[in-house]
Order: C-alpha cells, then structure tokens, then sequence
C-alpha cells in the first residue's frame, strides 16, 4: 500500500503540523524487534525507524558523566547492559550496570520532575523531525500513545508474540491493541509480512 497517498483524515488540516502515523512494535526483550523495524523501513522508506529510549541514553550518559556513544553502545549490547559498566574514556568499573542506570534516570531524577510522559514527548518531536511516519521498536508503556498522539495523527500498537519471550524483569509491557503478530524462529520475513498486513488493514479502517 501506498501510505503516503493514502487518506488518513485530517491530513490537510493537519499535515504541516503533526506526523501521520506512527506505528509501535510492542513486545518482550529479543522477540525480534529491532530487526522487524529496520526491515520495515528498508521495505517501506516512508517509515522511518525511532527509538524512545533515544532521549534516556542521552539523559543518563549526562547524568552519569560519560561518554553518550560509549554508554549507549553498552546499553544497547544484550551482554554488556547487564555487566557492571566500564567506561572506556575513564578506565574505570562503575557498580551498577548500563541497565540499572537507565532505569534510575528514568524512574527517579526524569519522571518525577517532568511526568510520565516525558520519553514519550521527546520520543514523538525526535520521531516528527524525521518524517510523517514512523516505526518505534521498542515500546512498553500506556503513555508513550497518548504522548506521541501530540505529534501524530494516528498511532498503531501492534503486539508481537514469540514462544519463550516475556517481559519478565522488565518495566515495559503489552500495551492493549487490537493489532498482533505471532513470531516464529527463522520465519523473519513471514513475521515483517504480517506486520505490513497489520499495518495496511489499520489504514484501510481510518481511511474508510
């Protein structure tokens, strides 16, 4: 499908203000997220791929005083963000993980001060700054809809199910949708298939 041709209402009002659909990939740690986002976007260019944790990496590293590319290649290694952090530029072992941090920045020093929906907001202004659509791969929370709402006119959840994944040990869970995939080992292109059908069906609702 076209997305961009298609009609999503309130494009004309709208359009030069807000994005036009942002879809989030909602599912446990390893399902397969990151992969199905980035081969969304390869297949549909129109989709351009965004994190919320964006704004917490670059939050914590300031916090903590480190350097942001090597916090967030730590962070970001399934490995290391669970290992004691080293920071490369001070030589130095800190006693908590890459993990424990992100979750203390943003559980104690973030959301008290500005709300809830903080990563959210930043999430949605980094997300519209890119392009009318978006795909995130990495949501878990109620309020991260109702703050990309503010940026977009349209947003899609679509759950994603794999045998042996939960969220078991994380903050993020499934947010209620209507939309689901059931992911299974080596059938990635089946899986990002499903997902496009998800997506074309969600359009073809709002456009009727």
């Amino acid at each position: 499908m076209n997305y961009v041709n298609a009609d999503l209402h309130e494009q004309e009002t709208f359009g030069a203000v807000k994005g036009q659909l942002a879809v989030i990939l909602n599912g446990p740690p390893g399902c397969g997220k990151d992969t199905l986002a980035k081969a969304l976007s390869e297949v549909q260019p129109e989709f351009k791929v965004t994190e919320f944790k964006e704004a917490l990496y670059l939050k914590t590293a300031d916090y903590y005083g480190h350097d942001l590319v090597e916090f967030t290649e730590a962070a970001t290694d399934r490995v290391l963000k669970e290992e004691l952090y080293y920071c490369p530029t001070k030589d130095l072992y800190f006693p908590v993980t890459p993990r424990e941090m992100l979750i203390q920045v943003s559980e104690v020093v973030i959301k008290p001060k500005y709300g809830d929906d903080y990563f959210g907001l930043a999430a949605g202004k980094t997300a519209l700054s890119r392009g009318p659509f978006a795909v995130f791969s990495d949501g878990g929370f109620d309020q991260e809809v109702d703050a990309l709402l503010e940026y977009f006119n349209h947003v899609l959840v679509i759950q994603l199910h794999r045998d042996g994944y939960t969220f078991e040990g994380d903050s993020r869970n499934y947010i209620g949708s209507d939309y689901s995939v059931v992911l299974k080992d080596n059938e990635e292109r089946k899986g990002l298939s499903d997902i496009i059908g998800e997506i074309d069906e969600y359009v073809r609702t709002i456009s009727t």
